[in-house]
This record gives C-alpha cells, structure tokens and sequence, in this order.
C-alpha cells in the first residue's frame, strides 16, 4: 500500500488528505466534549463556593 523511497513511506496524497481531515475532526469532535463536559461541572458546581486563587 505504501511505496518506500529510501527508508520513508510515501503516502498517496488522496489518504494523506484523508487521514489528515479525519484527525481534524477527531480533534474538533474531542474539543467540543472537553467543553461540553466542563460545562456541565461547571453547572454541577452551582451550590459550592468559588474556588479560593492562592
């Protein structure tokens, strides 16, 4: 599947495109939960004080 050229893989364009939006969107889709799940304990932390900054 991959053609070697002295010792590094050459990746067809077409599946290094691919593989490049994939990673994007994994990393779009992993952001969007980090937010989605931080405001959710954002809301959870209603009743507790703020937090104190040393």
């Amino acid at each position: 599947m991959f053609t070697l050229v002295s010792g590094k893989e050459v990746i067809p364009k077409e599946l290094y495109v691919k593989q490049n939006k994939y990673i994007q969107k994994c990393k779009q889709d992993f952001i969007f939960e980090q937010r989605s799940e931080e405001k959710v304990s954002l809301s959870d932390d209603k009743n507790v004080p703020p937090r104190q900054f040393k």
